[in-house]
């Protein structure tokens, strides 16, 4: 089992995939949807079950595991939201994020017309309760750990209220049974 690699599909994983240098793509309703549908997506057709996640500015932050092909789901995931969010920044008439998704494309090895998603996902697998409620607790933090909410249960695209039991976020979770 290496470090921050996916090698047993049968547990969950908690992945961080981040935008390139850090651009605050997730600051519109229009491209935190393009998360939301795609994950809703990939839960209804490719078996990947939601356990955790945020949507941050500049990142994401999920719990996810699948019976099979996780690391194929995440990069086909990942390859969507990419072309997705170029052509919003494309609608939205937004050179600055155009010009470097371009730029990073161009760095890219092999080089490609654009980049969205830094590489890698930092997946580590998730083994018992205890740091399954570890990576919850610290998903569900983290607006407010950065200074952008008072109030955890604040933050619109998280699933805390599905885990406080004050609500529900805009994508359906798997519970995990222990």
């Amino acid at each position: 089992m290496g470090r921050f690699k996916i090698s047993e599909d049968c547990y969950p994983y908690f992945l961080t995939s981040t935008i390139v240098k850090w651009l605050p793509v997730f600051v519109s309703p229009a491209t935190c949807d393009i998360v939301i549908d795609s994950l809703q997506y990939c839960r209804d057709k490719k078996g990947l079950r939601i356990h955790a996640y945020v949507i941050m500015p500049t990142h994401l932050h999920l719990v996810l595991s699948s019976d099979c092909g996780l690391t194929d789901i995440i990069r086909d995931f990942k390859r969507h939201t990419a072309s997705q969010i170029v052509k919003e920044s494309e609608r939205r008439r937004d050179p600055p994020f155009q010009n470097v998704f371009k730029f990073c494309g161009r760095d890219n090895r092999p080089p490609t017309e654009s980049k969205v998603w830094q590489n890698g996902n930092h997946p580590e697998m998730i083994i018992n309760e205890d740091f399954f409620r570890q990576k919850t607790d610290y998903i569900h933090n983290n607006p407010f750990h950065k200074g952008l909410i008072t109030d955890p249960h604040w933050w619109t695209y998280s699933s805390v209220r599905d885990f406080e039991g004050s609500g529900s976020g805009p994508l359906a979770i798997d519970l995990l049974e222990w």
